[in-house]
């Protein structure tokens, strides 16, 4: 105690003296506190932009994202308020002279609440982080292979494969898939043409694929699925993020049968999960993958070289052999491998047999065959011996011809230094996703690069190695982006993957050929024992690997090159483990806890290249004694501070500081040592650079230091807080760079092309000055603000090399400062413009100088823009010359309301110049005559246009006017149209002079096609009364169409001109005035193969399907209808009624198939009475409702429904496996008072079905006995809803032999299982695996004390219980809960604590515990005075998660030794009384941290977490004391 009463006196006397200079220091720090107001309110205008940005126009935002917006706009507001108030003409005081003098008081109060504003617009900015990933994941690019997958050869024996997995994976009752064969035999190329097509045919939302190893890397796994889905982790360890990823996937891959959330749930995203290169069995759960149950939407494909491991260990439910190919194909494959040489006669015999000892595997194939490509005849006589030989080498999985093969294509790699850069790959421990730069930096330290003078030299020849090796098939291009690449900013072209078949034959040609040991995801093997093999040893790699050995310490005298990764982050190293490795030139150690360094590094005075990569670093001042370092890498580490004594590496060339996010230290004169250097990366650091040129009373680095590098400089990759800070530090001698002035350090990831600049203008900014320091910009990023009335601009020097331009809040008045070069924008591929309001257009050119490479054109919110192209010269203008944009692809044109033309092909003139010239016949004006504006025209042509988006855009009539003149050019690639807010349009297409009387006589047609636009949408259109109009339409291949709030579109949004032959997937809705869908004459051919219909918020609409297209409706899969508050019916079949009268006395039944429907929803629709509308007879034979395939139906918010059919029916689902029934009618009498049928005639209706909602009256009709107990047979899921009886007898639950998962949502019950029956007469068959309480208001207990739990407990593996505000205990002293797994208990505020200690040392298996929200919860155990434990043992439980519990004051109150073993992570938040953990004793051998609140906080094995806790305590006490002496003072001095 004594101790702590120090500590706290300390503190105290700290925050006093801090308290009394506080308010003087809002005096001196008056300018500063306003100045970094400011600072942070452009940080907040720019994340809200993105924000703005990201959200999909016609998409409402998330309410917590519209509530930031909401609050970000306030605080903004108030900020600039404050800013403006900072006028000395305001604020001074005026004296007696005529002088003015500060007023202090003003001044103190205006840089206090800057502090405050401040810190609310910094939490604002950190409140965007969490959201703003997942908004903008639908923009994340594809990976390049999924749009082409030119490894893929459409071999016979490969399509019919192909063609059966695809089947199996939109098969419902499946949902793992594998694929299995040796290695190399093309397994993986399969399985990404399996995603190729899965994605070009929509069959899926989201495609991942991840490789897998031999040990999976769990982390990285989820990394990668995560960044797929849009999401960041900021979680620490594999179980807190397996938990939001399941999470993640549980919310789009889910239909919920749960009625509370019913209507809030979005529909079934499917997504397709591609694990690759499986070797033994993966823990999906531990990955956070929730296969199966619920989650209909997401399915597993699975590749491995091990059919056991599909059918035994992951329980694959369809598998598919991949063989080898047969020897036309095998033959086939060679040749346009190997070129025309095998057709030369001396060869062609050769290569035949060549060929045909690959035994038809691809890789072998493929490798051979571009090694041998040209050679002479003698080296296919060789090859072809050399595939003869026996085999000697022993791999799994690879056959001889695939190690022969290899190895010959190694052997005739043209030089010497080709096999050793493939050599040196195979020593590289990450072969799925290799980077040039490290490749180059070991060639480096290794001497490899004799002829290179400089590391740019030494990175080109790499890259043409790696290139070399590519087309010897011996590398391939990296498959997915890794967070690692993402994270450093490093070019798709410069990574690179080894195949796994590759890799191993690599590794034994290296350890066979040089000492060389090569461990990947293996424990440390035996090789440490053979002190002989150890003592010559020049190379060890050690990946994944499972830990060193204590006391470990490495006799390697020859050694020159050493990596290491551990699987388990942060492990240790020994402090002497380098002294015996004299002779190491290359060090590279991955996510290892170096704080501090091992002293025995200052034994490697050799060491040339040390990379430290996402290591935990302290003090490194060690480093300064290996003076012949050159390569110096810290990626990622955690370091705050390199120090003075590193000034001693003077030989340093290369300096990588990338994603250090915690430094913030330079010592000054250190890099300025570093006189050598010649690649500088810095980007994402907290470095704040100082100014001056002196060194005197700095702490930390000035920019100055790099100015006197820049003649070395070659490389740089730096973030600077302002222009003027650049002057005289870019130069010209720069070959590659990434640039950022004016942003925060960690604004962006760092950008992925080799030349950019990004670049903030502040007022009096020379922008031109910077730029023209570059050489050859290729990216170009300028943003800037539009509060003055500074004008910027773009120097037409930068425009030669230019292959991305970004330009945001500029005043530009046009791009370019000069008139334009014949070879401006030679090379540009794609431009971003936004908020330049200054601007009318984007180029101005002549006709004889086009943009050749240009590929994509976004402009928005540019309020004067009103055109994108400008024409130049006037006789272009008027000339019938067409200018050709041939490679732009895609068009995205937002909020422009000024806005006319994307080129205007003819001038048109003002109101006024109309009104003086038009007499005299000198202006024609297309504003001046009756024809629609129209934004394209036959000016311009994007032959390769394939994506338009146009939004907000205002003045437009038309998108095509006189399509047919610039049809074949302008839309014929055309692929996805999204026409939005553009508010006077008032139809799409349109032609008046296409369709003739004569031409109606001769009945012919001129019909316009788009023959590959596959998807369109339009919404917020309030002009629209058609979409075209004049002519005939052909949409062969749309897929998709959507259209929302067009008010004025009353009639058929299809009609008897419109042909659509491949339409899949189709949504309507907010379509006020709609009243039908379908024209009465739709084309014959039209809509035959429709899936897919949504159909929310139609309120006139009166029905669905009508008569007319009583055919189409039969291909239908999935059917929501929402809210369409006047359609009585959705199926009007009375035609078909009339037309089989006369077969119904021959039958005896009419039948009607829905043969294809999966799923059916139907709600809110207010006057809904019959899904299916018919007229009544007398006598009428029932009618039969087959639906083979509905496996869901859902009806619920029906008030008036009265019952399936206005008739006698039956309805069979011979597959139905969900049914929801909630708050619908379903009247005893109809409307005259006579019985009404009930909604269904179930005897032997739904045979299979797992899943029931029941929601009020349902529930009681059920267990009083209305409905058979044999048709619940195989219930697995039971949801009772808004039940307002006592509880759920237990005949009720023995009904459901089959139970797994009872849910009770919204509902009166005072106990869950009700006592009424003699228990000995019940018996209990259901095994309960998963109970889900929600808002039961009136619950007290579970159940009765006396009540028998062992029928209900004896299997239950998830309890969930929300919002039971009365409920008092949880475990009762006499319940058992050995098998459950997860306990999630949230606002209940009756809760004192959730059970016994008892009852807690039950929980034998429980993994997770989440206590959130219960406002009353004193403890976690406790006794109820029963007899407490000495003991409680938790052996599996890994996470413990305590949230907002106010009363919380110890998990236990008594000495009890808590034993959590497996406990990765506990949280604490927001539990003020928690003053310790517990009483006892808390062992806990596998728990590295604790968060408390925000702060994570690392434990050491001796650390006692009471301690920790206390200690965070009393510190927020301390500051909170502090805080109100401060306020008191404040108060005083005002």
């Amino acid at each position: 105690m004594t101790e702590i009463a120090i500590y706290v006196t300390t503190k105290i006397s700290e925050y006093l003296v801090a308290s009394v200079a506080s308010p003087f220091r809002y005096l001196w720090n008056y300018k500063t506190n306003l100045e970094i107001l400011k600072n942070e309110v452009e940080k907040l205008e720019a994340k809200r932009d993105t924000v703005e940005r990201l959200i999909e126009v016609g998409e409402e935002p998330l309410p917590h994202v519209k509530l930031w917006q909401v609050n970000v706009k306030k605080i903004i507001d108030e900020a600039l308020e404050l800013i403006d108030e900072d006028n000395p003409e305001q604020i001074n005081t005026q004296c007696c002279k005529g002088f003015s003098s500060p007023n202090l008081l003003k001044h103190y109060q205006l840089s206090k609440k800057a502090g405050k504003l401040k810190t609310d617009v910094v939490g604002l900015e950190q409140e965007a982080a969490q959201f703003i990933d997942v908004i903008s994941c639908t923009n994340a690019p594809e990976d390049t292979w999924i749009q082409s997958n030119k490894d893929y050869k459409a071999f016979e024996s490969r399509t019919s494969v192909l063609k059966k997995i695809i089947d199996a994976l939109l098969n419902p009752d499946v949902n793992m898939v594998g694929i299995y064969g040796m290695g190399g035999i093309g397994k993986t190329t399969l399985a990404k043409e399996v995603a190729r097509q899965a994605k070009q045919d929509n069959l899926f939302h989201e495609i991942v694929f991840v490789g897998v190893s031999m040990t999976p890397d769990i982390s990285k796994i989820q990394h990668e699925i995560g960044e797929k889905l849009g999401m960041k982790f900021q979680e620490k360890t594999d179980n807190a993020r397996a938990r939001r990823l399941s999470q993640n996937l549980k919310n789009q891959a889910t239909v919920s049968g749960e009625a509370d959330n019913s209507e809030g749930k979005k529909k079934e995203n499917k997504i397709l999960i591609i694990l690759d290169n499986v070797w033994e069995r993966i823990d999906l759960e531990t990955l956070g993958i929730p296969l199966g149950g619920d989650y209909m939407g997401l399915k597993l494909l699975l590749t491995t070289r091990n059919s056991d491991v599909l059918t035994n260990q992951m329980n694959s439910q369809c598998n598919f052999p991949i063989n080898a190919l047969n020897e036309t194909e095998a033959w086939s494959l060679f040749k346009s491998m190997a070129g025309t040489c095998v057709n030369h006669p001396d060869l062609n015999s050769i290569a035949l047999e060549v060929a045909k000892e690959c035994g038809g595997i691809t890789i072998a194939i493929a490798t051979i065959a571009r090694a041998l490509k040209d050679k002479e005849e003698c080296d296919w006589r060789y090859a072809l011996q050399e595939l003869k030989k026996p085999f000697s080498e022993s791999f799994e999985g690879m056959t001889k011809e695939v190690y022969t093969s290899i190895k010959l294509s190694y052997d005739y790699l043209d030089t010497t230094k080709l096999k050793e850069i493939f050599l040196i790959c195979s020593r590289m421990g990450c072969n799925y996703d290799a980077s040039i730069r490290d490749l180059s930096r070991y060639g480096l330290g290794l001497g490899f690069f004799e002829n290179s003078n400089t590391v740019e030299e030494a990175l080109c020849e790499v890259k043409y190695l790696v290139k070399k090796l590519k087309e010897n098939s011996l590398l391939i291009d990296a498959p997915n982006k890794s967070k690692e690449s993402t994270d450093y900013g490093v070019p798709d072209d410069e990574r690179f993957a080894m195949h796994d078949i590759v890799y191993d034959v690599a590794r034994s040609i290296a350890c066979g050929k040089e000492n060389v040991c090569i461990m990947i995801d293996d424990a440390i093997p035996r090789f440490w024992a053979n002190k002989n093999k150890l003592e010559n040893c020049i190379s060890i790699t050690l990946h994944n690997i499972g830990g060193l050995p204590k006391d470990l310490r490495l006799v390697c005298s020859q050694l020159e090159f050493f990596y290491m990764k551990t699987r388990d982050s942060f492990s240790r190293i020994p402090n002497d483990f380098f002294t015996e490795m004299p002779k190491l030139q290359v060090l590279h150690l991955i996510e290892i806890d170096l704080s501090p360094l091992p002293t025995s590094i200052s034994h490697l005075v050799n060491l040339q290249t040390l990379c430290l990569d996402k290591c935990k670093l302290g003090d490194i001042s060690i480093i300064e004694k290996l003076e012949k370092l050159e390569t110096l890498s810290f990626r990622g580490s955690k370091i705050e501070k390199l120090p003075e004594k590193m000034h001693r590496l003077t030989s340093i060339r290369l300096l990588d500081l990338t994603n250090c996010s915690t430094l913030k230290i330079i010592s000054p004169n250190v890099i300025s040592c570093f006189t050598q250097l010649e690649a500088l990366y810095m980007y994402n650091t907290s470095i704040r650079w100082e100014i001056g040129g002196l060194n005197i009373g700095r702490k930390n680095v000035g920019l100055d230091e790099l100015k006197r590098l820049r003649d070395h400089l070659t490389t740089l990759e730096i973030c600077i807080p302002y222009a003027k800070m650049s002057e005289g530090l870019l130069s010209s001698h720069l070959e590659r760079y990434k640039i950022s002035i004016g942003f925060d350090p960690d604004w962006k990831y760092p950008p992925k092309n080799s030349r950019t600049l990004r670049f903030k203008i502040m007022t009096n900014d020379n922008a031109d000055g910077v730029i023209s320091q570059l050489k050859g910009i290729k990216e170009l990023e300028l943003f800037g603000e539009v509060r003055d009335d500074s004008t910027h601009s773009v120097s037409c020097d930068a425009l030669f090399s230019l292959e991305s331009l970004v330009l945001n809040d500029l005043n530009l008045e046009k791009i370019c400062n000069g008139p334009l070069l014949t070879d401006s924008f030679r090379q540009l591929r794609t431009i971003r413009v936004d908020k330049c309001n200054k601007l009318t257009n984007i180029f101005s050119f002549s006709t004889d100088r086009v943009l050749p490479q240009l590929q994509a054109i976004e402009v928005s919110s540019c309020k004067n823009m009103e055109e994108i192209l400008a024409i130049e010269r006037e006789d272009d203008v008027n000339s019938t010359e067409v200018i050709h944009v041939s490679q732009l692809c895609s068009v995205t044109l937002k909020s422009l309301p000024c806005l006319q033309s994307f080129c205007r092909g003819v001038r048109t003139a003002s109101p006024l110049q109309l009104s003086n010239n038009t007499n005299n016949g000198e202006i024609v004006s297309e504003d001046n005559i009756d024809i629609p504006k129209s934004f394209f025209n036959e000016k311009v042509v994007l032959p390769n246009l394939q994506y338009l988006k146009i939004s907000g855009i205002t003045n437009v009539e038309k998108i095509w006017h006189n399509l047919p003149l610039i049809m074949s050019s302008c839309v014929q690639n055309l692929t996805k149209l999204n026409v939005s807010n553009c508010h006077n349009l008032k139809e799409l297409f349109s032609s008046s002079t296409v369709i003739t009387e004569e031409s109606r006589e001769e009945d012919r047609r001129d019909t316009i096609s788009f023959p590959k636009l596959k998807y369109l949408r339009m919404g917020n259109l309030t002009k629209l009364t058609r979409l075209w109009s004049g002519y005939y339409l052909e949409f062969p291949s749309l897929k998709e169409f959507a259209i929302h709030n067009c008010p004025e579109l009353e009639a058929f949004i299809f009609d008897d001109k419109v042909r659509i032959t491949q339409l899949e997937k189709m949504k309507i809705y907010q379509m006020d005035n709609l009243k039908m869908i379908w024209h009465n004459q739709l084309d014959g051919d039209s809509i035959p193969k429709l899936k897919s219909l949504q159909v929310y918020d139609c309120r006139k609409l009166l029905t669905v399907f009508p008569l007319n297209i009583r055919e189409r409706f039969l291909t239908l899969e999935s059917l929501d209808v929402r809210r369409c508050g006047s359609s009585e019916d959705i199926f009007d079949v009375q035609g078909i009624i009339t037309e089989e009268r006369n077969s119904i006395a021959t039958t005896q039944s009419r039948e009607l198939c829905f043969s294809n429907l999966e799923e059916l929803t139907v709600s809110r629709c207010q006057s809904l009475k019959y899904l299916v509308a018919a007229s009544i007879v007398e006598n009428e034979v029932p009618a039969r409702f087959y639906f083979p395939k509905l496996a869901s139906l859902k009806l619920f918010k029906l008030p008036e429904l009265r019952s399936f059919y206005q008739g006698r029916l039956t309805v069979e689902g011979p597959v139905l496996k969900k049914l929801k029934l909630c708050d619908c009618g379903i009247h005893v009498t109809d409307e005259e008072g006579q019985m009404q049928q009930p909604l269904f005639l179930v005897e032997q209706a739904f045979p299979c079905l797992e899943e029931l909602n029941l929601a009020a009256k349902h529930v009681t009709m059920m267990w009083q006995g209305q409905v058979l107990e044999s048709l619940f047979h195989k219930l697995k899921i039971l949801v009772v809803y808004k039940d307002y009886s006592t509880g759920l007898p237990l005949c009720f639950i023995q009904r459901f032999q089959s139970l797994e998962k009872l849910s009770i949502v919204l509902s009166s019950y005072k106990e869950i299982f009700s006592n009424g029956e003699d228990q000995t007469k019940v018996t209990i068959s259901a095994r309960i695996k998963t109970l889900r309480l929600v808002h039961l208001q009136d619950l007290k207990y579970m159940w009765k004390h006396d009540f028998k739990l062992d029928v209900i407990l004896q299997n239950l593996e998830v309890l969930n219980i929300r919002d039971c505000n009365s409920l008092i205990n949880v475990m009762p002293h006499s319940a058992s809960f050995q098998n459950l797994t997860v306990m999630e208990i949230e606002s209940c505020s009756s809760l004192i604590n959730i059970g016994t200690s008892s009852a807690a040392k039950s929980l034998v298996q429980l993994t997770q515990m989440t206590i959130w929200g219960c406002a009353n919860i004193i403890e976690v155990v406790g006794n109820h005075g029963a007899v407490t434990e000495d003991e409680i043992i938790l052996p599996k439980l890994k996470s413990l998660s305590l949230k907002y519990l106010p009363s919380l004051r110890s998990f236990c109150s008594w000495n009890v030794n808590l034993e959590f073993p497996s406990l990765e992570e506990l949280i604490v938040y927001k539990c003020p009384q928690m003053k310790i953990f517990s009483q006892g004793v808390l062992i806990k051998q596998t728990l590295r941290k604790v968060k408390i609140d925000h702060k994570w906080i690392e434990l050491r094995p001796e650390v006692d977490i009471n301690k920790v806790i206390q200690e965070f305590h009393e510190n927020v006490n301390i500051r909170t004391s502090i805080k109100d002496c401060e306020g008191s003072f404040s108060h005083h001095l005002e």
